[in-house]
């Protein structure tokens, strides 16, 4: 959808795609405001994802090599943590999951201008942390963004030990203020999603009825032993099923199969 919004010369504002329709740009998975989504405006479809995955994992590597350098450590062991991070179990694991790819990547630069802010005490220093927060933060991720500020907070309290002229009161004030700006910076993506969220029933409970209508009825327990679904492509709901009207949710096809094995 982000990918057809470019080409027509459109605002990504709607996904046409999804159920009736769902606001695209309230949507942070996008990361419709991410800079490196501009590839989607120049290349083709599968090119510019290449293109997107092939630039984080660079992204992620000389990151990580530059702050294993800040950090004091030689060359060839800079080189090893750089493959080790962008190469390694974590950030690999996340790759099905393009958000959260491109926000860990973002991580060692994160880390790295938070310690030059700290070391230097310049407003230059400030900005281009606060404008690499909001690049992470505009990747497509608000929960690891969250994580890295924690991490980051953690960080800064480490490295105060070797810089004494930042205190606790100092320390917090800069990481206070570096937030808003990027809360100041990433406000377009912000007001769209808050908005979504005012007017999405995800702020109300599921009413009882509805929630063992769909997964607690005890006859679903029969699916433990009985396979009650078959895949089926040429339906709209794209399973056949055996015993039932709906799809329960709370027990599974998988766990059919296990019990008769």
């Amino acid at each position: 959808a982000l990918y057809e919004s470019f080409r027509f010369g459109e605002l990504p504002l709607w996904n046409r795609q999804m159920a009736m329709g769902f606001p695209l740009l309230a949507a942070f998975q996008s990361g419709v405001f991410y800079p490196p989504h501009l590839s989607l405006l120049f290349l083709s479809f599968f090119p510019a994802i290449r293109v997107i995955f092939i630039f984080h994992f660079l992204v992620a590597g000389i990151g990580a090599y530059y702050l294993c350098r800040n950090w004091k450590l030689p060359p060839y062991l800079s080189i090893v943590g750089a493959m080790l991070f962008a190469l390694g179990g974590t950030v690999v694991s996340l790759t099905n999951l393009l958000n959260h790819f491109q926000t860990a990547g973002g991580l060692p630069w994160v880390s790295l201008r938070w310690e030059q802010l700290l070391g230097s005490n310049s407003w230059k220093s400030f900005l281009a942390f606060a404008l690499i927060a909001a690049m992470q933060f505009l990747a497509g991720s608000p929960e690891l963004f969250a994580i890295s500020m924690v991490l980051v907070l953690l960080h800064g309290m480490a490295v105060r030990r070797s810089v004494p002229a930042v205190s606790y009161v100092k320390l917090l004030t800069v990481f206070l203020a570096a937030n808003l700006l990027v809360l100041g910076l990433v406000m377009v993506q912000v007001l769209p999603t808050a908005e979504l969220f005012l007017e999405s029933r995800r702020q109300q409970p599921i009413p009882l009825q509805e929630a063992f209508h769909w997964s607690l009825r005890p006859a679903n327990l029969l699916n433990l032993f009985f396979l009650d679904k078959e895949i089926d492509s040429t339906t709209s709901k794209g399973m056949r099923l055996f015993f039932g009207r709906d799809a329960p949710f709370f027990v599974s096809y998988y766990l059919g199969v296990i019990s008769v094995f």
